[in-house]
């Protein structure tokens, strides 16, 4: 099975999950248990799409261009599954 990723990539695609649970845990810490608002999650929507976006930027970038545009087409799947 052939592979995009080097080692390389592998460890900054894990660190950058384990940062982004780190924010959203932290958040969640400081602000403790609450009732979320329909404005405070269509925020942190915006902000995890956001950096969904930049993360693929990034990728078509390290990769040249190539391999990105099915990842492009499909992420607003997940929020036709959740529905």
């Amino acid at each position: 099975m052939q592979s995009i990723g080097s080692p390389l990539m592998w460890s900054l695609f894990a660190a950058f999950v384990l940062v982004a649970l780190l924010v959203d845990f932290f958040a969640m810490s400081k602000q403790g248990a609450h009732r979320v608002s329909t404005r405070e999650a269509a925020i942190w929507s915006l902000v995890w799409v956001g950096v969904s976006f930049v993360f693929m930027g990034w990728l078509w970038w390290y990769l040249g261009g190539a391999g990105t545009d099915g990842a492009a087409r499909s992420w607003p799947m997940p929020s036709r599954w959740s529905s």
